[in-house]
């Protein structure tokens, strides 16, 4: 079984959008969401881009993720973040699996 984290930061859209992500999961048999990042297969992260403390905080949680992470496990980052700062972000953070 797969085992993912979805950890969400920002506004009220964000998190209906992270409820919209894990209802594309719901009927997926091989898959269970979990709370602890170092038992994970994949950590999507839903990040926000336009309020500072928000884009901060998903930030400091990407490198939390990547160093407590499983060595074989993926991380997706999505949101405003991801959208609005791509180019920089791959640049600056290789370690995400995709933006």
């Amino acid at each position: 079984m797969r085992q993912i984290a979805l950890i969400n930061h920002g506004c009220a859209k964000n998190l209906v959008d992270s409820e919209m992500i894990l209802g594309l999961f719901k009927n997926k048999k091989s898959i269970c969401f979990v709370n602890k990042i170092s038992e994970c297969d994949l950590i999507i992260i839903n990040t926000c881009g336009f309020i500072e403390s928000s884009k901060q905080e998903a930030l400091d949680t990407i490198f939390e993720c990547i160093n407590s992470k499983k060595d074989t496990a993926k991380i997706l980052v999505a949101g405003c973040l991801a959208q609005r700062y791509k180019k920089d972000l791959e640049e600056s953070i290789p370690e995400v699996d995709c933006f």
